[in-house]
């Protein structure tokens, strides 16, 4: 509960003061630890103090980001083709989770 606690305020203060980059930014750092905390934040504040559009996407950099994390723990961790093949899956599912965002872009 206290991680939520702060994660939540984190991402107040960071839309507050850092604007949309620095709410993307942060989504990319929260991707390597917890992003359960951090979505929770974002969804619970979506609509209201918080776009929905900067909502979505930052969702989904958080979790292309925990994705390539996981896909690398998996290479450490995991024997060498079982850990290679979940490395390039997990990377694959981080790079389609953010045709969403790229399509936007174009």
């Amino acid at each position: 509960a206290l991680l939520f606690v702060v994660i939540s305020l984190l991402t107040r203060y960071i839309v507050d003061y850092l604007g949309d980059r620095g709410v993307y930014s942060f989504a990319a750092i929260m991707g390597i630890t917890d992003v359960d905390p951090f979505i929770l934040s974002l969804t619970q504040s979506a609509g209201q103090s918080l776009s929905l559009s900067l909502a979505s996407i930052s969702i989904l950099i958080a979790t292309a980001s925990n994705n390539a994390v996981k896909g690398i723990y998996a290479r450490s961790f995991g024997d060498r083709q079982t850990g290679q093949q979940s490395l390039y899956f997990l990377l694959g599912f981080s790079v389609l989770g953010l045709l969403p965002i790229l399509t936007q872009l174009f």
